[in-house]
């Protein structure tokens, strides 16, 4: 079982030993395929972003996930709007990614001119899908787009360069450095929210229950449906706070499904 900090603690593993960086990274990298296939792992992830969200639920972007206590790398969970491609960048420091939910494209480049007058050719283009892996080593040209009409997210891991400075310090961008569009606090809810109720179990249940607190209605309406083949009774508690929020006729509506809920939940109870 693997969870966030196991994985941090192996990651600093690989780092401190005698290899040199371009065998430590596809270490790695084979180290976070492995915990992405692990559920606990996922919720772990989920677990401390929702904790950033809480503290601070507009900050865009969200803290890292962690920063190493030495300051070796950091890592980060990013949520990719559908759509969306960023401008050709580079890192002076090695990166490991790895698709945390739904696909995601990537591509490299050749660079015929230098930083000042560059002359980009794609020379890789890569599809990649849930759970699936890569790593880039300093100065690698990339970008990366989420090409599906659904959100996606992603989990970088950085490096740190010679003077210990994090990648977001030292990006170099060949074009603007594209802003996501939308909101970052809804879309990274939606994305929990589909990865949680595809995860069995009281952990991924409490997880939901927070990510519910942060989310807009819709997606709350999501948690209650599928919610309710699983564990009517958080569905209807969480069904009665959202009509709480509702007005008018939705909330007609849904108070006249919470009432038969409420009776099913009663059954439920005495039998």
């Amino acid at each position: 079982m693997t969870r966030l900090a196991d994985f941090e603690q192996s990651v600093l593993t690989i780092l401190s030993s005698n290899l040199q960086e371009q065998d430590k990274i596809p270490q790695i990298r084979t180290l976070m395929r492995e915990a992405l296939t692990g559920p606990e792992f996922v919720m772990s992830c989920i677990e401390r972003a929702l904790g950033h969200f809480e503290q601070a639920p507009d900050l865009k972007p969200q803290p890292p996930l962690l920063v190493s206590l030495d300051q070796q790398f950091a890592a980060h969970l990013i949520y990719w709007p559908p759509h969306h491609k960023n401008s050709p960048h580079m890192h002076s420091t090695w990166g490991v990614t790895g698709v945390f939910h739904n696909e995601m494209v990537f591509e490299t480049y050749d660079n015929a001119g230098d930083l000042e007058h560059p002359e980009l050719t794609v020379d890789n283009h890569i599809e990649a899908v849930k759970g699936e892996t890569g790593y880039l080593l300093p100065s690698c040209i990339h970008n990366v787009a989420n090409e599906s009409d659904k959100p996606s997210a992603s989990l970088h891991l950085f490096g740190t360069d010679d003077m210990n400075r994090p990648a977001e310090c030292t990006t170099v961008w060949f074009g603007d450095a594209t802003r996501m569009p939308g909101e970052l606090r809804p879309r990274a809810m939606a994305i929990f929210t589909d990865i949680l109720l595809g995860i069995d179990g009281e952990e991924a249940e409490g997880l939901m229950t927070r990510v519910f607190e942060l989310a807009g209605n819709k997606t709350k309406l999501r948690l209650v449906q599928g919610l309710s083949g699983r564990n009517i009774a958080l569905s209807y508690r969480l069904s009665v706070a959202l009509e709480q929020a509702l007005e008018g006729a939705d909330r007609e509506r849904l108070a006249a499904i919470n009432n038969k809920l409420s009776q099913q939940v009663a059954s439920l109870e005495q039998a």
